[in-house]
């Protein structure tokens, strides 16, 4: 016997490194793509794919600018992301970390936190680290999540929060002692009071939550009051970073969005009122059908047409056959709310990120039905393996070249060229404001100022600027021809 365990090591030594081979490739995949310079936007176009890049990054510029001069982000503030990510980028600079590059480094750090919870919650539940992980390299690649690791925005935060719930609410120790009903709630309202302070999406995944634990809460409902109220309270200090709104504002920070000095100012920021036009259901039933029509290309186009088909039959799969049930039943109420409200509200927020968790569910099922049919039969286990494998190369190759075009756009580039070129035909002292209306590359003109300081004696105002005062204060106004 133990010479037949010796036999056995080398192979399952090689076994291993196969399977972690997908997790591995994945972060060299994410760090090749990792934007590394001040983002930009495309060309003006009506057709739909153009019109969805420009959605994936057209804030990226403002957000490089704010995580580098501890500035404030748009509605509905993300306060602390930004006050983590100044923290973060304010450690990298020592190391000559260009500022845009540290902006994406902060993004796929939450990433790959979300990346890990979930490798360690499919680990914890079935007890194979192997499928966990390669099912965790394919969830990488999913083109969303792709790309919201590799570019400064907030969406791989809002996954890392989920995940961390999901983690806390499905966690499969006893419910005693470190995990006893009170505290696991307790985590639970603390994680979600600071999910949906960050963005208020994530309250869409709180039905599946609210069922994890359910039994539990029901079973000392006598002691709700011990339960329920401290819940509230941890759930409202998620919100106490909010203070850095007009904190930042009283004291005369140059990069503020709006003007959360004021009451007014900060409740627009906080309630995100300048979307509300964007908040509307559908006219009509065909509405209705597009908007559904449309959440299943973005699927598709997430996860490739079979790994969604794969999916959507592993989780109907495993909520009548497996072991699994209860944790299946929590999975799809946590992709429910979003797929909902993607389909009824489909312009509100960019939809491929509100189904970001609905996309984190669908690979989790396929990860727990291999998990149940492996548990009968182990060749499963090396089917699953070439399955990944071949789902994980055909995400690579659907989803590289659309994110690499996202991440070298160079607009942003371009504009602080077209600066330097101005600054070369101007005299050294002359008093100069450039305007550019409110986007991508006022963003960049602003980095170039701020950040960079390369324009750091320059005024860049956007299309709101009092032009007559800038005139009368003696500045030279230029635009962009």
């Amino acid at each position: 016997m133990p010479k037949l365990k010796r036999s056995r090591t080398p192979k399952q030594s090689i076994v291993k490194i196969n399977l972690l081979a997908p997790l591995l490739i994945s972060m060299l995949v994410y760090a090749t793509t990792l934007q590394t310079h001040v983002a930009g936007s495309f060309a003006e176009g009506r057709s739909k794919e153009l019109l969805l890049k420009n959605e994936y990054i057209k804030d990226v510029g403002e957000i490089q600018v704010a995580l580098n001069v501890w500035g404030t982000v748009h509605h509905t503030g993300y306060p602390l992301f930004a006050i983590l990510g100044n923290l973060f980028t304010a450690a990298l600079r020592p190391l000559q970390v260009e500022p845009a590059t540290a902006a994406s480094l902060y993004a796929m750090t939450w990433g790959l936190v979300a990346l890990a919870g979930v490798g360690l919650l499919l680990w914890r539940m079935t007890g194979k680290l192997n499928e966990s992980l390669m099912f965790v390299g394919v969830l990488a690649l999913a083109r969303s999540i792709w790309i919201h690791n590799v570019i400064a925005e907030v969406y791989s935060m809002s996954l890392a929060i989920t995940v961390l719930m999901l983690v806390v609410a499905l966690w499969p120790d006893p419910w005693a002692g470190r995990w006893s009903t009170r505290r696991r709630v307790w985590m639970l309202a603390l994680l979600g009071g600071i999910g949906v302070a960050h963005h208020r999406a994530i309250v869409f995944v709180a039905p599946g939550l609210l069922w994890a634990v359910w039994p539990h809460v029901w079973a000392e409902r006598r002691d709700w009051k011990r339960i329920v109220l401290p819940a509230m309270g941890l759930a409202l200090l998620g919100f106490l970073p909010y203070v850095y709104l007009p904190l930042r504002e009283w004291q005369g920070g140059e990069w503020v969005y709006g003007e959360p000095g004021t009451w007014r100012g900060f409740w627009t920021e906080f309630s995100g009122r300048e979307a509300d036009r964007l908040v509307t259901l559908p006219a009509d039933l065909n509405g209705w059908l597009d908007n559904g029509r449309d959440v299943v290309d973005i699927l598709v186009a997430e996860i490739s047409l079979p790994g969604l088909i794969l999916g959507v039959a592993a989780l109907i799969g495993v909520l009548i056959f497996s072991p699994y049930r209860r944790t299946a039943q929590v999975l799809v109420l946590c992709a429910v709310g979003p797929t909902l409200f993607a389909v009824a509200y489909h312009t509100a927020v960019l939809p491929e990120a509100i189904l970001m968790p609905t996309v984190l569910i669908l690979v989790m099922g396929v990860a727990l039905g291999v998990n149940t049919l492996a548990q009968s039969r182990p060749v499963w286990t090396v089917l699953a393996l070439i399955g990944a494998l071949i789902w994980f190369l055909i995400l690579f190759f659907l989803n590289g070249d659309y994110i690499s075009e996202l991440v070298d756009e160079p607009t942003g580039i371009r504009t602080i060229e077209r600066l330097e070129q101005l600054r070369a035909e101007l005299p050294d002292d002359a008093q100069v404001a450039v305007m550019y209306p409110w986007g991508p590359r006022y963003f960049a003109a602003s980095y170039s100022r701020l950040v960079t300081e390369e324009n750091a004696d320059w005024v860049i105002v956007d299309h709101k600027a009092n032009y007559r005062q800038i005139i009368a204060d003696g500045y030279d106004l230029y635009t962009e021809r």
